[in-house]
């Protein structure tokens, strides 16, 4: 396995892996995680952007060749009415080809984002995880990470 920064001709296989977890998210909530009919065109063109910011970085895993996982980091600031005396790392857009791939590939990828935004002065990393992905919660618990928010949606 090999983790790296990606490039712009990583896209298509980011895009892939985001596009098979965004079918997979609309399973557990098809409201709140209904796909549009471009995301896929929106993701290559976002991932693209991102690519090329300071504050960001974006790595994927590949194994004989092939993506099996990505991720997008991103330094913030904390709104102003905290104080955490530095930097937050926000991790969204992380995935996996599969679930089995958490212990492995998962771990490589957040362990070389953290020390990424350790180097950059961040404080603390922030990963976003949805509440029915019972594998991808499991593993932020195994590597020490506690469940800070929840939002709470109602079709009206």
């Amino acid at each position: 396995m090999t983790i790296r920064p990606a490039i712009k001709t990583d896209l298509p296989a980011m895009v892939t892996l985001i596009e098979a977890y965004r079918r997979r998210l609309q399973t557990w909530r098809p409201v709140f995680w209904n796909k549009a009919g471009t995301s896929d065109e929106l993701s290559m063109l976002w991932f693209g952007h991102l690519m090329n910011q300071d504050n960001v970085l974006t790595l994927i895993s590949e194994q004989g060749g092939k993506a099996d996982g990505f991720l997008i980091a991103s330094l913030i600031d904390a709104p102003p009415v905290y104080d955490i005396s530095g930097k937050a790392c926000m991790i969204d857009d992380y995935a996996l080809e599969t679930d089995a791939l958490w212990a492995s590939v998962g771990r490589d990828l957040l362990s070389e984002a953290k020390a990424w935004a350790r180097q950059k002065g961040a404080v603390q990393v922030i990963v976003v995880s949805p509440t029915d992905h019972a594998d991808k919660n499991s593993f932020m618990v195994n590597e020490g990470l506690t469940e800070t928010t929840k939002w709470w949606t109602d079709n009206l």
